[in-house]
This record gives C-alpha cells, structure tokens and sequence, in this order.
C-alpha cells in the first residue's frame, strides 16, 4: 500500500520547504522586475524621420530652360545677405537681428519652453525628496483619564524627511519627455523662422526704397524735359507759330508728370517707416541709410540646393518633422497608460518635546511601494490611443502638404528669375531705344520740324520705359531675395 504523507501541524520540514519554494518565486518576481526597468520597455513606436526627396529638380523637363542667370549646386551662406554687395544693407540685418523685438520674443519663449523641459526631466526620471520641520505648542485636559483636574501643556516637534519616486516601465515618462523635447525643437525652428523672415522682409524693404528712390529720379528727369520743352513751346507760341491748344496740351502734359510724384513720395516714406519698425526703431528716431538701386549687385552665381537639403534647411519643414516626432511620442504616451505603472514612497520622521529629542529618540520610519494596473475604464485609454494615432496621421499629411508647399515655392521663384532677367533686358533696350527717340524729337521740335503730339508722345514713351525698367531691375533682386528665403536661408 502506497502511503501518502500528509502535512501536519508542527511538521518543521515541510514549513521550511514551502518557504524556500516562496522564496525562491519571490526572487524571480523580484528579479524580473528589476530586468524590466533596466532594460527600459519602451512601447510606443519609434520615430522615424520622413525620407528625404528623391527629386533632383525643381521644375519640370518642359520649364528647365537655358538659365539667363548661372545657378550653382552649393550650399546658400550663412550670411547670404551679403551676396548682394550692400555694405549699408549688412549692417541695418545686424543691428536688427540685435535689436528685434520678434526675435526677442521668440529667443524667450525658447528659453521657457527648455526650463520647463528641464523641470520636467526632473521630476520624471529622478526621485523627489521633501524635508518639513513642525513645531506646535498643545494642552490637554484629564477629563479622558477621570481627572477634570489634571491637565497639561506641552511642545511638541516634528522633523521628516520624504521620499517618492515613480517608475515608468513601459516608458510613459520616457515618451512623455520625448513629446516635450520635440515641442522645444520645434519653438527653437520657430525663432529660426522668424529670423528668416526679418531678414527677408528688410531685404524686400530695402530694394523696394532703392526702386522708389530711382522712380522718383526718372520722373524728376520726365518733369524736366517736360518743363524745358513748354519752355520752347512759349516761346513759339508768343511767335505765332503753334495755336494756342498746342501750349495747354504741353501744360497739361506737365501738370499730369508732377502729379506721380506725391504718391511715390509718400510710398517712400512708408517703406522708411517699415525698415525703422523692422530694424527694432521707431520711424523718429531710426537713423536708417539711403539705398539706391546702384548699391545692389545682382549676384553671378546663385546657390541651388538639392531639394533633399532644402528639406533639411527650410525652418517650417523642419518644424513640421517635429510636430511629427511629438504626434509619434504622444502614440507611445497614450500606449504606456495601457501598462502597470509603479511608485515607491519612503519617510523618516523624528518627534520629541525637545528639539534635541527628535535625535536622540526612536525614529518613525515607513516604506510602501504601490501598483497602479487600469482594470476598467469604459475603454477610455485605447480610445485615447486611438485619438494619438489619428493625430500621428495628421501630423504627417501637413508635413507633406509642407514639404509640396515648399517645392511650389522654389519653382515660382526659379520660374520667376528666369522671366524677369529676360524682361529686364528687354526693358533696358526698351529704355535706350526711347531714350534716342526723345532726342531725335526733341532736338527736331526746338526747331520747328516736328509737331507737339510727337514730342509729347516721345516723352510717355521715354517715362514709361525708363520706370518699367526700374520696377523690373527691383524685381529681379526681389525675386532672387525670395529664392533663398524659398531654400530655407542658411540657420547655422
């Protein structure tokens, strides 16, 4: 007959036996616990930048012409200002970029957004340590002991050091850290994109003044001939030679010249105004240099980045990499809520009726660890889930509609170079062409032998071309400015 051995109380044997078995499990619980944290089980996915454009070109095969101005694969300066050889224009981007109070702003709410990384970095991955001295003054009565008689007054001092730390072991600390960096990288693009913008508008600003300087030039030269020749045609009136309606033509002609003047003046003013504010000045006490058109030097070789470095370079794409690098750790966020998460708490604490005594008495001390598993919640947290990814969706659709964004506005630019090189060519001969038919007319009319409807049409003809071609030549340095804003700049 096989016997069959049963436990029995005071069976010292089998009691230790069962402990070892318990110990040994607990060890393994332990030691598995202590694997899971060092290794770091962080769930969620892992970024993955967006691949970069395989595209070689801007434009299209049909659009990629002969280049009337050389382009050149190289990187764009980081003071890419300076192409343009405008000593007055280095100086007015340096005092603004020292002086704006947009890119102060931006430069201080940078600086916040990385305190609070750093507090949070603090309060995520380290324990939190709080120490509390108390002291209170107390009387109590007998009644309790039977005594109504006796009472007493005592002090009574507290002195407690505590100690909390929570453990992220599926990384929704990790994550939660990863979002709040990627929201600091993108406030410092921020900074970076206001800066390019800055620099971009004095640019457009300065070329705009040069332009209006040289308008106003033109138009001066326009009332000029238009005076000397209502001078001759006075004097040919008072002899009789042309009628009267000849002379107010003439007069009207001039009256109509001097008229473009106030708004062009006023244009001027405006633009000053604007590179005052720009510069980080008011317009009255801006002490702002004088641009003229000659002081721009269109540059001989512009830089053309690959569109794979304009990815990288252009601040609002880069931004957007990380608006999508946020949406990413925010997945990972909203995937560790799913797991345990785990605290430990521990406290000292120390009492006496002497301050002297909180040291020299036994000390109160407790130690706790607690387990946080969500159990039910009516399916809230992989709704939440849910909801993060579909922002991870979004976020990546507005990278792309960025980056299509960015491409479009490269190739307005190359397209809009190649058309307004070629205009002001055109506009230059324009201008010579009509500026020898003013001469030839003018010289032909002081003598009598060309009417006063072909000098008047010469000098509309001479004033129309010679703006044009001022308004291209701006144009042209406007639109080459816009193509190293539409490259993303140089941030370095």
């Amino acid at each position: 007959m096989k016997r069959t051995l049963k436990h029995m109380p005071g069976d010292t044997s089998q009691d230790e036996t069962s402990g070892r078995v318990r110990a040994r499990y607990h060890a393994r619980c332990f030691t598995f616990m202590l694997m899971l944290l060092l290794s770091g089980c962080v769930v969620g996915p892992d970024f993955q930048p967006p691949e970069r454009p395989a595209e070689q070109h801007y434009l299209p095969a049909s659009e990629r012409s002969e280049h009337t101005i050389r382009q050149t694969q190289a990187a764009i300066p980081s003071q890419w200002w300076q192409l343009y050889g405008n000593a007055r224009l280095n100086q007015l981007i340096t005092q603004a970029l020292q002086h704006s109070p947009t890119l102060e702003a931006a430069a201080a709410r940078l600086r916040s957004m990385q305190e609070t990384l750093s507090a949070d970095v603090g309060s995520v991955l380290y324990p939190s340590a709080t120490a509390s001295v108390a002291a209170s003054r107390q009387k109590i009565s007998g009644v309790g002991f039977g005594n109504s008689a006796f009472a007493t007054t005592y002090s009574l001092y507290r002195a407690s050091v505590d100690v909390s730390y929570v453990i992220h072991p599926f990384g929704r600390g990790q994550r939660y850290l990863e979002a709040q960096q990627a929201q600091v990288d993108y406030q410092a693009l921020q900074w970076q994109a206001a800066r390019l913008m800055l620099i971009g508008n004095i640019i457009t600003a300065a070329i705009t003044e040069a332009s209006l300087r040289a308008q106003i030039a033109a138009q001066q030269q326009v009332i000029a001939a238009h005076q000397q020749s209502l001078k001759i045609s006075e004097q040919r009136f008072a002899l009789g030679a042309i009628a009267k309606n000849e002379l107010l033509l003439q007069r009207t002609s001039l009256a109509q010249a001097k008229t473009t003047l106030p708004a062009l003046r006023k244009s001027l003013s405006g633009v000053r105004h604007q590179l005052a504010v720009l510069s980080g000045t008011t317009p009255a006490q801006a002490q702002l240099p004088v641009f003229t058109l000659e002081q721009f030097h269109m540059p001989q070789h512009l830089p053309l980045t690959l569109p794979s470095t304009m990815a990288r370079q252009r601040p609002d794409l880069r931004a957007a990499e990380t608006l999508l690098h946020q949406a990413s750790a925010m997945v990972g966020v909203a995937t560790a809520a799913l797991y345990p998460q785990f605290s430990i708490s521990a406290s000292l604490a120390g009492e006496g009726m002497r301050l002297v005594d909180i040291l020299k008495g036994q000390p109160v001390w407790n130690l706790g660890a607690n387990l946080l598993q969500p159990l039910y919640n009516a399916g809230e947290l992989r709704a939440r889930r849910r909801a993060a990814i579909a922002d991870f969706e979004q976020a990546r659709a507005s990278y792309r509609q960025t980056l299509l964004q960015a491409f479009g506005e490269v190739a307005d630019s190359l397209m809009a170079l190649q058309q307004d090189h070629q205009q002001w060519q055109s506009e230059q001969q324009a201008v010579r062409l009509a500026a020898e038919s003013h001469r030839l007319i003018a010289e032909q009319f002081s003598h009598g032998s060309s009417s006063q409807l072909e000098l008047l049409t010469a000098q509309s003809q001479w004033q129309q071309a010679k703006l044009s071609e001022i308004r291209s030549r701006a144009q042209l340095l406007s639109d080459s400015a816009a193509l190293m804003q539409a490259l993303g700049g140089n941030s370095t």
